[in-house]
């Protein structure tokens, strides 16, 4: 089975999700140029990325201990969607239970301070920043030109969404989601969600509430989940 990037001194990935979220991870990756990625897996079936950069969608994560076996021990959760994000960390939780490693995604353009660190599994898309002494959990998504800002804290499994921005010092919870174009600058407890400028039809199950008193965002909404 072929590759993209085939190198066999690389580490073997697999992307799981089939979407649009797994195709920009893929990206990432070949733009990295450290894994060689085999394919998608996708609980879903949903095949629309079949064919992208030469790879396929091999079936669902059912394949999981089928392909670790084979030496495909690399994963890297390819789920984005506001909708998805306790199904990242279910995915996340199985492939790990499978026994295969999380891969870290970073983007070429993705800037990460020096002083700062980041958990195993987490995805820096194109553009993101992660400035001095930030520090983020395991499995942090930080996606396309979303800033974290020095001596933040985010937590494990947590999503901050395109175009967001975390003030110095802001603390994010565990699972919690930031919102496309919200902009932070006070602590977030666990699974909180925050919308930003947009609440598009994936937030259902999502009620909105009115922010709590030393919330600070701009333009932002606090939202409990129902």
């Amino acid at each position: 089975m072929g590759g993209a990037g085939v190198n066999e001194s690389r580490q073997r990935c697999v992307i799981l999700g089939g979407g649009g979220h797994g195709r920009m991870v893929l990206d990432c990756l070949i733009a990295g140029g450290e894994v060689e990625v085999a394919g998608f897996l996708d609980p879903d079936g949903n095949r629309g990325s079949d064919g992208f950069h030469g790879l396929e969608v091999l079936g669902s994560d059912e394949l999981l201990p089928e392909l670790r076996d084979r030496g495909i021990v690399g994963f890297a959760v390819g789920l984005g969607a506001v909708s998805a994000d306790g199904r990242r960390r279910d995915l996340f939780d199985r492939a790990c239970w499978e026994g295969m490693a999380p891969v870290t995604v970073r983007h070429p353009s993705a800037l990460l301070a020096p002083s700062s660190s980041i958990g195993v599994g987490c995805q820096l898309m194109p553009r993101a920043v992660v400035n001095s002494g930030a520090r983020l959990g395991v499995h942090v998504l930080v996606n396309t030109a979303a800033i974290v800002e020095h001596d933040c804290r985010v937590a494990d499994h947590a999503h901050v969404a395109s175009g967001a921005v975390l003030g110095g010092g802001v603390q994010i919870g565990d699972g919690a989601l930031v919102g496309a174009g919200a902009f932070l600058f006070y602590r977030q407890a666990k699974g909180n969600t925050i919308a930003g400028l947009d609440l598009s039809p994936n937030t259902q199950g999502l009620s909105l509430a009115m922010p709590p008193a030393d919330f600070g965002s701009s333009p932002a909404f606090f939202l409990a989940r129902q």
